[in-house]
């Protein structure tokens, strides 16, 4: 029951915050399923109908899922600028040596 009731506290805030919560959770478990489908889990709502599943199970298996795409995204970020990054100082240098 603890388990039932915090998983809907986080879905009940109000505003935008409460908002966040419940959507962008709903739409990174759709992109990452459809990508990953074997790492992970279809999103809590639609966890929480499987009679063979605790609101515990499925709470903890949303934060590790949870976790997981975070930690993809924010790897993703760090690539993409480090790549961006890479870039400007590869054209820099080449146009210094143009320029020379």
């Amino acid at each position: 029951a603890v388990a039932l009731v915090e998983l809907s506290r986080g879905w009940d805030m109000k505003g935008v915050r409460g908002a966040m919560k419940f959507v962008v959770p709903i739409i990174l478990d759709a992109v990452f399923g459809k990508l990953f489908p074997f790492l992970f889990r279809p999103n809590a709502l639609g966890w929480i109908q499987n009679p063979d599943r605790s609101f515990t199970q499925v709470r903890r298996r949303k934060r590790i899922d949870n976790s997981v795409q975070v930690s993809m995204l924010a790897s993703a970020l760090f690539f993409t600028l480090f790549a961006a990054k890479t870039l400007l100082l590869l054209l820099f240098r080449f146009a210094m040596g143009l320029a020379a």
